[in-house]
């Protein structure tokens, strides 16, 4: 369905009366005042301009397409349909576009598409909100005659307008002078009438977005567009809002310009609109980027985005633009045909800044390296001493774990490595791990040489509470943190989780039972991703280095951690009347625990098939010749009943003894001894409730005499016994 606005359907040329809000423009080679109609999903002419422009060299063609106008149940009638070259006076290539003939006579309307691809804008102004005719802010004399020269220049080019009449609207003239090019910028203050304009919202791409269809690229083109904004005609009843008072006069905008609130989105928005078909082509505002894989790609690319432009009218800067390099700066950073590497610009100025002398500077240090953090390793937990400065209520003091801090971030800025492209398709991995202080994360993937190469290196602080977390929970963490920091590139991918931290192999595996409510809530989380988690030791752990601070250089600390957190888990699991050695000692003498740690060791758990040890083989490990399921110690036959003793301690109740028991251990049918062991203690029986008696009921009455016979013996002991 195809709709259009009902008063320009209705209105015929003689109802105009001359009003203003149309543009002229060139159709074939007749100049024709059109309507341009954000809301039409269509173009429409009458049958009278179509006569005046074909001039008889075209015919129309049949449509079966239905047009109605807004709220209308009825489909205007159509004599058919053309297609017309269009153009802007004066300023554009022409290009086609398709029109709907009605018969008679009527405006010609312009719809949202073609009216984006001819690059006029009209803003949609606020009704309720009162036009502000502004003070003009004065001019010093020593600038007043260059202003007055940019604005006959900014006339003779096109951008502006003198007004002779009436205006609503008067915003202050900013004239700023540029000391190195001996130049005035003119820019208007449009605050006021930024709250009457009603604000297009489009979507600018985020760099990641860019980067990842940028994968694979070798050669590089940068296109600058001319004056940017200024490209972009603003419709004849758009101009009054940007009225302005200079010294020689008003003048007006004919083009859209910098300050009005929606320029920069709907910019981003046109420019898109016409190299959207472009293939390997971005853009960014009026920044546009044309990569190819090869030099013949890019070549093919470029010719295609040069066509779209002239065909649009758009000019470019050609000394600001490159052409078919092999790197280029792209956002602070440098695209090459390796990967993504820090500007050198950038690392100069991070490494040459001074020491912070309070905290207005030390946040400006940090967030000039917000922009690198991605190429560095441990910025979150590195520079965790510089963010404790910046906490409103921090007492100023710089000493040396803060200097180590700034010292340490420089450094790492200068050793960062160039970053591998994101390909869809190829062999990824993220590898995590957690600190007392931090969590890390790296995200890699497989080059075409067979090495994991990092294409996203990401860390934070743990906030106070999740400093308390154990640590098992604090791996657990890492994990679902790092697949909500990396969700756009792994989302519907296969992946790899790879962790030194070996019993979340097991509690995050597919068929394990989360020891706690917290981390099942994370494990519902992590259910959206297709993933497989895997054990690395800690010396090839590369997201190490991520969660801690100092940095560990020796290359057994991290197995050597990893121990101690099992050991932790193991210390928290056994019951403190059992005591860890009995326990041991019980589990190395029982059979059945003998042929679980072999099966676990040897790495075949089908030994455990027949056992009662099956269903849960997957969520077993072992910490000497104690037997682990998650964070629960499996205990021996033997201790079974002096375990339920214990927890049965003070003759808790069923329920209260199952929940204190399945707290730190298990072994196979827990519930069922319990429920055994409680139903045959005396004192429960005792105090506890009784069953309720049977019933009172009547004896029914014999049918007959002697049917039915009763007798009582009583003995009466004789007088002297």
């Amino acid at each position: 369905m195809i709709l259009v606005s009902e008063d320009t359907v209705n209105r015929s040329w003689e109802d105009r009366d001359g009003e203003s809000n149309t543009l002229p423009l060139m159709i074939e080679n007749e100049l024709v005042d059109v309507i341009i109609d954000s809301g039409a999903t269509c173009n429409l002419m009458s049958e009278q301009v179509f006569d005046k422009v074909s001039q008889g060299k075209q015919e129309l063609l049949k449509t079966d397409r239905k047009v109605y106008a807004y709220a209308s149940q009825e489909p205007l009638k159509l004599s058919g349909k053309c297609m017309l070259n269009i153009c802007v006076p004066d300023t554009q290539t022409p290009f086609k576009t398709e029109f709907f003939v009605m018969p008679g006579s009527a405006d010609t309307l312009l719809g949202r598409s073609s009216s984006e691809e001819l690059g006029v804008l009209k803003l949609h102004v606020g009704e309720s909100i009162t036009p502000i005719a502004q003070a003009m802010r004065r001019i010093p004399f020593s600038s007043k005659q260059k202003v007055i020269d940019k604005l006959e220049e900014l006339e003779t080019l096109d951008v502006i307008e003198k007004v002779n009449g009436p205006t609503s609207w008067i915003n202050p003239l900013v004239a700023v002078e540029n000391q190195n090019q001996n130049q005035m910028v003119m820019c208007l203050d449009m605050r006021q009438a930024n709250r009457a304009i009603l604000r297009e919202k489009h979507p600018v791409p985020t760099i990641e977005e860019t980067l990842q269809e940028m994968s694979g690229a070798k050669v590089f083109s940068q296109l600058d567009l001319n004056m940017a904004f200024h490209q972009i005609e603003l419709a004849p009843e758009s101009r009054d809002i940007t009225t302005f008072a200079g010294p020689n006069g008003l003048y007006r905008y004919k083009r859209l310009l910098f300050g009005v609130n929606l320029a920069t989105d709907k910019f981003q928005h046109i420019i898109w609109q016409i190299l959207k078909d472009c293939p390997g082509t971005h853009n960014i505002h009026d920044d546009i980027r044309v990569v190819g894989a090869s030099e013949e790609e890019h070549d093919e690319r470029l010719n295609e985005v040069m066509k779209k432009l002239e065909e649009s009218g758009l000019t470019l800067n050609y000394d600001k633009c490159q052409i078919g390099v092999s790197s280029m700066e792209y956002l602070g950073n440098v695209l090459t045909d390796k990967g993504l590497q820090v500007s050198d610009d950038k690392i100069k100025a991070i490494v040459q800044a001074p020491r912070p002398k309070d905290q207005s500077e030390l946040r400006s240090f940090l967030g000039l390296v917000q922009y690198c953090v991605r190429f560095i390793p441990s910025f979150a937990i590195i520079a965790s001493p510089l963010w404790d400065l910046t906490k409103a209520h921090a007492k100023w003091k710089w000493g040396t774990a803060e200097e180590n801090a700034f010292q340490a971030v420089k450094r790492q800025l200068t050793q960062a490595p160039v970053m591998a492209f994101f390909k869809q398709g190829v062999e990824t991995r993220i590898t995590t791990d957690a600190s007392p202080v931090g969590i890390g994360a790296v995200l890699e993937q497989k080059q075409e040489d067979g090495q994991y190469r990092p294409v996203h290196y990401a860390s934070r602080k743990l906030t106070p509470p999740e400093s308390r977390y154990s640590q098992f929970e604090r791996e657990a963490l890492a994990v679902k943190w790092s697949c909500e920091k990396f969700f756009l590139y792994i989302h519907r991918n296969d992946f790899d989780i790879c962790t030194d931290h070996k019993p979340l192999i097991t509690v995050l595996g597919p068929h394990s039972k989360p020891p706690s409510a917290r981390i099942e809530r994370w494990m519902l989380y992590m259910q959206q991703f297709k993933y497989s988690i895997r054990h690395i030791p800690g010396r090839e752990n590369a997201a190490d280095a991520l969660s801690r601070l100092p940095i560990d250089t020796s290359p057994d600390a991290a197995i050597k951690q990893t121990e101690e957190y099992a050991r932790t888990i193991v210390a928290d699991a056994i019951p403190a009347a059992l005591g860890p050695r009995q326990v041991e000692r019980e589990s190395k003498r029982d059979p059945t625990l003998q042929l679980v740690r072999h099966a676990i060791t040897s790495g075949d758990r089908s030994k455990l098939q027949g056992t009662t040890y099956k269903a849960v083989r997957d969520e077993l490990w072992i910490m000497g010749q104690l037997v682990m399921r998650g964070n629960k110690v499996v205990i021996p036959e033997k201790l079974w009943n002096q375990t339920i003793q214990l927890a049965h301690e003070g003759h808790q109740g069923m329920v209260r003894t199952k929940s204190r028991l399945r707290e730190k251990v298990w072994w196979p049918n827990l519930d069922k001894q319990v429920e055994k062991l409680i139903t045959a203690c005396y004192p429960c029986q005792l105090v506890g409730p009784r069953p309720k008696p049977e019933p009172i009921r009547s004896t029914p009455l014999p049918r007959g005499p002697w049917s039915e016979i009763a007798v009582d013996l009583l003995e009466i002991p004789k007088k002297g016994h």
